[in-house]
């Protein structure tokens, strides 16, 4: 009974239409229908094993012989033997499988009286067994009866258990993505297949590749199973625009047989990528004009470029194209990617806008930048007519004198910028308007009123106002109007400074440029400097009359000091110069230099009377060397004929001052100290003439 049932339930799962699963984007399909369950043990159903006086029963093996798609069923060949049939009893041969722990047979093979004998699922005219595909529950073993000796139980062969074979998987191609399922970089991919399993899984995987490379899983795999058709999909992302790609689907069962599958192929070509519009800073901003920008990445679709400006008070977030005004870009279509500007006019001066850059393309697509927002500039009329200005007007004078010859010229201006016209001629100023003060005191009306000249006004100060160091001189529109604004006369008599800097090294220059030029005129002087009774009238130092000029580098005593670096590094050039010191300690005395060694040290012809120090600077003054020692220093060798006359001298004053000794034969003249020989020269005397030679 059990085995008519179970036979009835196949035919009702065969029979039954099949199920439609579509499996969502990015979730795992249904599980399949029967998750590998275990097969039944039947146990040693009523048999024994062989042994002991009984018969040898053994379970051969199961050998596959085709498969039959349209039933889903397997057909199996099964084999059996026995041994040990040493009396000749007549055997009964049987093959008995289970599944399910459902038994079944396959049929009667007959009786032998064989000592052996090897049969299977077909001996005596029985057929191959045909078993539901991708079964795991299927259990066999072998079973002879011993029919001549009724004392002895059926002996069983041992039991053994196998999955059957499996349909081939199917699926179609991969559907080509269209419309919402395909952009530029991303695609949804979806698939119809048929996993065609019972007890085994099959894993789903997509894989794509740019066309002619190498394949690649993309989405999540997913785990199904049964007979009925499974729609799969996966979004696909990170891919190039306008680029050719495959893509296919890859089915992995555990099965015993049939494990894999690859579909055929689809291409598809991704679409290009969506333009980009940026709404750039407003440039050239003015008080009714702007300067639109706007940066494009159109992406090789072309289309046109516009912008849309409103008052910001009327804005109303986000961009669109309603909103405003819109100007186009002068040189649409936008053929390449960069920056684009477009000049606005008619503006309202003083006036917050929004604006945005707008691109269309692609037949109508429209795409927005960011809005931004500028306030225009206030109309330079209307800050001029609000601005509280003064004029200003400076000029320096003679203390003292009476500007008869040369009044103060000056202009007065309208109260009002909104006006071209600014100068306001023929004004006539009280005078309680013309006020004047003098090294800041009180103000007090002047003696005499501006007077009309031309486009602006002259005004004459008398002897006594001028006599101030700053004169100020306020004319103002106090009467009524106004008429014009007010004005600020200065008048400068004294110039005060603390320091005059002139530097001809900085700035813009020339090689060799002068610091300060002064030409004169006809038989004037370029410069003349007048001195108080006791002063000097130019102090100073003219570069032209001095040799060198410099800062001592050091003061090595009251007669030996050390020049800068800009004195020659040459002995004895320096001999015979006068040396005057100009500036810092020991300043105002001078000397002559004796001897000048290669490192700058100079010796002076007699000591300081002030000590110098490292910040006394000087002048070196050419001299001819009309004396090459100091008073009061020895000779140290005899003067030649070419020895200046100085030595000469020092000579013949040493030759009467110095010790001499005389022998018979010589003459010696000792140093200014007596520690040397000076000279000596032999001596000859014959009683009537006496001969000194030349010393040497």
């Amino acid at each position: 009974m059990r085995d008519i049932l179970s036979i009835i339930g196949w035919v009702a799962a065969f029979m039954a239409p099949p199920v439609l699963y579509t499996i969502p984007d990015n979730t795992d399909p249904p599980a399949p229908p029967d998750p590998d369950p275990e097969p039944t043990d039947p146990g040693d159903d009523g048999g024994v094993s062989g042994g002991g006086g009984q018969i040898t029963v053994t379970t051969g093996t199961r050998t596959w012989q085709s498969t039959t798609v349209a039933t889903k069923k397997a057909k199996y060949r099964m084999t059996a033997s026995y041994s040990n049939n040493g009396d000749g009893d007549s055997i009964r041969r049987r093959i008995v499988y289970w599944r399910d722990g459902v038994k079944e047979h396959t049929g009667t093979h007959g009786t032998t009286t064989a000592s052996s004998n090897s049969y299977d699922s077909t001996t005596n005219g029985q057929t191959d067994k045909e078993l539901v595909c991708d079964d795991n529950t299927y259990s066999w073993r072998a079973r002879c009866v011993n029919l001549t000796d009724a004392g002895q139980p059926e002996v069983i062969g041992s039991l053994k258990y196998f999955k059957t074979a499996s349909i081939p998987a199917t699926s179609s191609a991969p559907t080509e993505p269209t419309g919402a399922n395909l952009e530029a970089t991303q695609a949804y991919i979806e698939v119809n297949c048929y996993p065609n399993t019972l007890h085994s899984t099959a894993t789903l995987q997509l894989q794509y590749r740019e066309s002619g490379g190498s394949w690649a899983n993309f989405g999540t795999s997913a785990d199904t199973g049964g007979y009925s058709e499974v729609t799969f999909g996966r979004q696909l992302t990170g891919l190039t625009a306008e680029t050719v790609y495959e893509v296919r689907l890859q089915i992995t069962r555990d099965s015993v047989d049939n494990t894999s599958l690859t579909s055929s192929t689809t291409s598809f070509t991704t679409l290009a990528d969506t333009p980009e519009v940026t709404t750039d800073e407003e440039s050239n901003l003015a008080h009714e004009t702007v300067t639109m920008n706007a940066t494009v990445d159109h992406n090789t679709q072309d289309g046109n470029l516009s912008w849309r400006i409103v008052e910001t008070a009327s804005y109303s977030a986000p961009p669109d194209d309603v909103q405003g005004t819109e100007t186009a870009y002068s040189g649409n279509p936008i053929t390449e990617d960069g920056s684009y500007s477009q000049g606005v006019t008619g503006l309202t001066e003083d006036t917050a806008y929004t604006f945005w850059a707008i691109y269309e393309y692609d037949g109508g697509t429209k795409i927005y930048g960011d809005a931004d927002t500028f306030t225009t500039k206030v109309a330079p009329t209307t800050t001029a007519a609000k601005e509280a200005r003064m004029q200003v007007y400076e000029y320096k004078r003679k203390y003292g004198v009476i500007l008869t010859g040369k009044p103060l010229f000056f202009t007065l201006q309208t109260p009002s910028g909104t006006d071209s016209d600014t100068f306001v001629v023929g004004a006539t100023v009280a005078a309680a308007d013309c006020l004047i003060s003098k090294d800041g005191g009180a103000f007090a009306e002047t003696d005499n009123q501006p007077a009309t000249l031309g486009n602006g006004y002259t005004l004459v100060l008398t002897a006594e106002e001028m006599e101030a160091n700053e004169i100020d001189v306020i004319i103002k529109d106090a009467a009524g109007g106004p008429d014009f604004r007010d004005c600020h006369l200065r008048i400068i008599t004294h110039l005060e400074l603390g320091t005059i800097d002139v530097d001809a090294a900085t700035g813009t220059k020339d090689t060799n440029t002068d610091a300060v030029s002064l030409t004169g005129y006809g038989t004037g002087a370029g410069l003349k400097a007048t001195g108080g009774a006791t002063g000097k009238d130019i102090e100073g130092t003219l570069g032209s009359m001095a040799q060198y000029e410099g800062t001592l580098a050091a003061y090595g005593g009251t007669t030996t000091i050390t020049l800068a670096a800009t004195a020659p590094a040459v002995a004895d050039e320096l001999n015979g110069s006068i040396i005057l010191f100009t500036g810092g300690t020991g300043s105002g005395q001078a000397r002559v230099i004796t001897d000048y060694s290669a490192g700058r040290v100079a010796t002076l012809n007699k000591a300081v009377t002030s000590a110098l120090s490292t910040d006394t600077t000087y002048i070196v003054l050419p001299s001819y060397e009309t004396w090459a020692i100091s008073p009061g220093a020895k000779l140290s060798a005899l003067p030649a004929f070419t020895s200046n006359y100085a030595d000469m001298l020092q000579f013949a004053f040493e030759r009467f001052h110095n010790k001499r000794t005389q022998t018979a034969t010589l003459f010696t003249l000792r140093d200014g100290d007596d520690s040397g020989n000076l000279g000596s020269n032999a001596v000859d005397d014959d009683g009537t003439t006496q001969t000194h030679n030349q010393m040497t």
